[in-house]
């Protein structure tokens, strides 16, 4: 499983605004009852931002391409609001009480431009303008500081034609290897060749051959491989067609780290972006490797 922990860059800030134009919030979206965070959502969300629950996901694409009600690929502000008690290990822990408000700017159903995370329930103290998020959130001031009330990341996400690219492939025999929340498999006795014959000895000169797929620390991980590790592949050569493109990169297991992960820090939709799957295996009868 690819390391879903990659280190993002995140800015923290306090945040006060006018709330001249309190906006009516839609009542599904929000624990019943709870004027207190009605009121503290209705400083952020505008009137024309749309709620995450009305837009609907491209199936094609792994769900990460959004879409408005009559499916065309959605182009605005969508908010979501979302609840430490719905998530097992924060329910479970001290953080069930917590809430999250996600603001997410879309271009044709993909995030593009400045999305936040917001803790709508803290009292955010008036200081200086920060005019990139004037646009989203309307007049406001911030300070950095360690309390992490809002947290802004920016998006360009590329719907990518899809690259493919061939790889002969040998192994004499796999073993899958678990660890706390992820596994991955690993070959014995490993080979891989260019489609000419070429053998590829070691790890820099598969990611010259991939150059295209930008492969990394993919080749080898449980979600990618899995599809050869089988005892009908062992010591067979192998055609193997990898695909990249825009879509589903995977999927988090759930424990503790991932959960809070999920309610502080990312934007939805989760776990989208350019990745790499093997769309096709074919075992090659008369293959003659040139080795190094």
């Amino acid at each position: 499983m690819i390391n879903k922990f990659l280190t993002l860059s995140f800015c923290v800030l306090i945040v006060s605004l006018s709330i001249a134009n309190t906006n009516e919030i839609e009542k599904d979206s929000i624990e019943v009852g709870n004027n207190l965070l009605e009121l503290s959502l209705a400083r952020f969300i505008k009137t024309d931002y749309t709620n995450w629950d009305s837009l609907k996901t491209d199936t094609e694409h792994g769900f990460c391409v959004m879409m408005d009600t009559k499916s065309n690929l959605f182009t605005g502000t969508a908010y979501k609001i979302e609840y430490g008690k719905d998530f097992w290990f924060l329910n479970e822990g001290g953080q069930n009480n917590d809430v999250r408000l996600k603001i997410i700017s879309f271009v044709k159903g993909l995030r593009n431009g400045v999305a936040l995370v917001i803790d709508p329930l803290n009292d955010f103290d008036f200081l200086s303008p920060h005019p990139e998020l004037e646009d989203m959130v309307g007049e406001m001031n911030y300070e950095v500081d360690n309390r992490e009330m809002i947290r802004m990341q920016t998006f360009n996400d590329t719907l990518v034609s899809e690259v493919k690219k061939d790889v002969v492939f040998k192994f004499e025999d796999f073993e899958e290897e678990y660890f706390d929340v992820s596994s991955m498999i690993r070959f014995e006795n490993a080979e891989y060749f260019s489609i000419d014959s070429t053998e590829l000895s070691d790890f820099e000169d598969l990611k010259m051959y991939f150059d295209d797929l930008e492969i990394d620390d993919e080749f080898g991980y449980e979600h990618l491989m899995a599809p050869v590790a089988t005892e009908k592949y062992k010591n067979k050569y192998l055609q193997i067609t990898l695909t990249s493109g825009y879509g589903r990169t995977g999927e988090q297991f759930g424990h503790y780290e991932t959960d809070y992960s999920r309610l502080y820090f990312e934007i939805p939709p989760y776990d989208c972006g350019t990745n790499i799957t093997i769309s096709n295996v074919e075992i090659l009868q008369n293959f003659h490797p040139m080795k190094k």
